[in-house]
Formats: structure tokens, C-alpha cells, sequence
């Protein structure tokens, strides 16, 4: 439900369910029909879980971008670490190929382009872009503290 409750920023009609669920102690959420829930509520159960969907796509992912880039000092420091000693053979590459040292095989690239923001700067009306980056860790924030 910790996802629901995010959802409900981006869909406030499903709120009542999730506080209704929220009250309930565990015993009663076991035996509880989700569905009968979102019915009471007005809300379609596919709307709900739709809805659940999105939020999950749309947080948990940022979510898993943040935890990565939160780490990557660490783990960079641990692979240079590991770079200096004899078995190192693999992150002395790796690092090399990175700071551009060496070149990296054109079968190991990988880009990732924001094709729609690209085309939206050329002027083309028909796309939207993603949203940046900032504006999705705002929501997320957001969300938290509001769940606190």
C-alpha cells in the first residue's frame, strides 16, 4: 500500500480507499476485498490499480536512479581500490576507458537520449518531452514529506 499512498498524489480520488485501508488493523486488511473497498469509494478497482501502476512506474524508478547515483562515489572509490591491486586487471580497464585513456569497443556504448526533448527544441509541436529530471525529485519529495 506504501505505493497507493504515493498514488494518491497523482490521483486524489483513490485517498478515501487508501485512508479506509490505512485504518483498518492487519487482521482486517488480510481479509479485506480490495475491490469491494474501491466500490464503496466510487473508484473502479482497474482505475485503482491503474493508477497504482503509474505511480509505481513513475516513483520507484526515480527512486532506483537516486539510489544509484547516491552510491556511485562508493562504488568508483571501491573500483579504483580494487584497480591497484594485481588481480585489479578489469577496473584499471574500466576506468582507463572511461577518463578516455583507452577506447571504448563501439559494441559497448550505450547513449541514452532524450529524443523527445531533442525534438521538441527543433520546434516540432507534436512532441512533449520528459519531464526533467529536478521537477520528477520534487514530486518525489513532495510525496514523502506529505507522507510523513
Amino acid at each position: 500500500m506504501e505505493i497507493a499512498r504515493l498514488a494518491a498524489k497523482l490521483d486524489p480520488s483513490i485517498g478515501l480507499v487508501i485512508d479506509d485501508w490505512d485504518r483498518m488493523k492487519p487482521p482486517l486488511q488480510n481479509a479485506a476485498d480490495l475491490d469491494a473497498l474501491c466500490e464503496a469509494h466510487g473508484v473502479a478497482p482497474a482505475h485503482f490499480i491503474g493508477v497504482v501502476g503509474e505511480a509505481e512506474v513513475r516513483f520507484r524508478n526515480n527512486f532506483s536512479i537516486l539510489i544509484a547515483a547516491l552510491n556511485m562515489p562508493a562504488i568508483v572509490a571501491a573500483s579504483a581500490k580494487r584497480a591497484l591491486t594485481p588481480n585489479g586487471f578489469r577496473d584499471r580497464k574500466m576506468l582507463m576507458e572511461h577518463a578516455g585513456f583507452l577506447p571504448v569497443p563501439a559494441s559497448r556504448q550505450f547513449r541514452m537520449l532524450n529524443h523527445a526533448a531533442i525534438k521538441a527544441e527543433q520546434g516540432r509541436a507534436d512532441v512533449k518531452p520528459f519531464p526533467r529530471f529536478e521537477d520528477t525529485v520534487e514530486v518525489i519529495e513532495k510525496a514523502l514529506q506529505d507522507h510523513e
